[in-house]
């Protein structure tokens, strides 16, 4: 993107929200769409996890509820 690493940190700060905290979500949304894609085979949640950048499903399960206020594996359900 050819900015510093601090730049980008300060864009995101200005709009209330973190690099970090954007990567999770984009990693979440990576999630919903797979588990949306009735094409695709069902998988296990750690697998899901791994598939979509994240390093445990924890780490999964807590961004995705953030996201969108319920559990992957409950999720096609709510949607």
């Amino acid at each position: 993107m050819s900015v510093s690493t601090r730049h980008l940190q300060r864009a995101f700060q200005s709009n209330g929200d973190s690099v970090a905290s954007a990567v999770q979500a984009a990693r979440a949304r990576t999630a919903a769409d797979y588990l949306d894609d009735r094409q695709t085979p069902k998988i296990s949640l750690t697998a899901l996890a791994t598939l979509c950048g994240f390093s445990s499903s924890h780490g999964l399960r807590a961004a995705f509820k953030r996201v969108y206020g319920d559990l992957p594996s409950r999720y096609p359900a709510s949607a």
